[in-house]
């Protein structure tokens, strides 16, 4: 069985890592957040990962979290990553388009719906300061960093990810996949 790292999931479930190739029964899900009122099955913080081992993991899910963390310590996780990645393990990350938001912003369209997302309509001032309504009273889901496709290439490289491919999701987002 391999083990797939979750991190920063929310009340996120399985069905919502929406990469195929972690789809497969042969993955056991493991659901962190720091967050305890989100109930997952391990509480920690993505910076540390303090409760995995290092080349303990045989991949990790991000999807929405880096943004969350300031500059030095996004470098941080990813860095984290790393350590409890085994070899050749993968890693995907997901971040809103922040080149995106801001461009809609400097036209005018800064609180314009650009899509309807389970939690309801996502403008570009949510994309660059986080989610309004959840903001107001959760501290953890201010943004905090922005990222384009290069920044997010760089940093992962910079971490020490192989193979790199970062681009533009389908849904005014970037991916990031990379490998160790």
């Amino acid at each position: 069985m391999k083990t797939l790292l979750h991190v920063g999931s929310g009340i996120a479930s399985r069905k919502d890592v929406y990469i195929s190739d972690f789809q497969g029964n042969e993955w056991n899900h493991v659901r962190i957040d720091i967050d305890p009122d989100v109930n997952p099955d391990v509480i920690d913080d993505i910076r540390t990962l303090s409760q995995f081992r290092d080349n303990s993991v045989d991949g990790i899910f991000s999807s929405h979290n880096l943004e969350h963390l300031h500059d030095y310590d996004a470098t941080i996780a990813l860095i984290t990553f790393i350590r409890v990645l085994k070899p050749e393990g993968i890693c995907v990350i997901c971040v809103p388009d922040f080149e995106l938001a801001c461009k809609l912003a400097s036209e005018g369209k800064d609180r314009e719906t650009l899509y309807e997302s389970p939690a309801g309509p996502i403008c570009p001032l949510d994309m660059i300061y986080g989610f309004r309504q959840y903001t107001i009273n959760n501290n953890y889901q201010k943004h905090l960093n922005g990222f384009t496709v290069n920044s997010l290439k760089q940093k992962m490289e910079t971490a020490g990810f192989k193979h790199c491919n970062v681009f533009k999701g389908q849904v005014f987002d970037i991916v990031g996949m990379g490998q160790k």
